[in-house]
């Protein structure tokens, strides 16, 4: 049986927020890094955008956006959940996740252009990956 195919680059936050997640549940995955012309060919052409993370699953199916991503697998594989049971709890977690999904990005970035050996890193990476075939 295939794996869901996660196409992801080491240096995607959201990436990295997707895969924790996958390895947290056990759930088998294929870690796909892909080079840049399967992000502007195949993966533009199969949920509009040239994004990660993405996921391929087994029927051929393609997700997008780490929350969606999340919430396919959370309603596959419910257990261990990662839903807190209360109501309170809930909303708190949707909060963090928001605040998480759209302020801490900023912060990245600033961290990731603005410091040095940081961003000598992320340009590296980000050359290794987009070249591989």
């Amino acid at each position: 049986m295939a794996h869901p195919q996660h196409y992801s680059w080491l240096v995607s936050p959201y990436s990295a927020k997707t895969r924790s997640y996958l390895t947290f549940k056990g759930i088998e995955f294929d870690d796909v890094v892909p080079a840049a012309r399967t992000l502007l060919t195949t993966i533009r052409g199969a949920v509009g955008r040239s994004i990660m993370p993405t996921v391929k699953l087994d029927d051929g199916t393609w997700l997008q956006d780490s929350s969606v991503i999340i919430d396919h697998f959370e309603a596959k594989h419910p257990e261990p959940s990662i839903i807190p049971p209360g109501a309170t709890q809930r909303v708190a977690a949707l909060l963090v996740e928001l605040l998480s999904d759209e302020w801490l990005p900023m912060a990245a970035l600033h961290y990731r252009w603005n410091v040095p050996q940081n961003t000598a890193f992320a340009l590296k990476e980000f050359a290794a990956s987009s070249s591989r075939l």
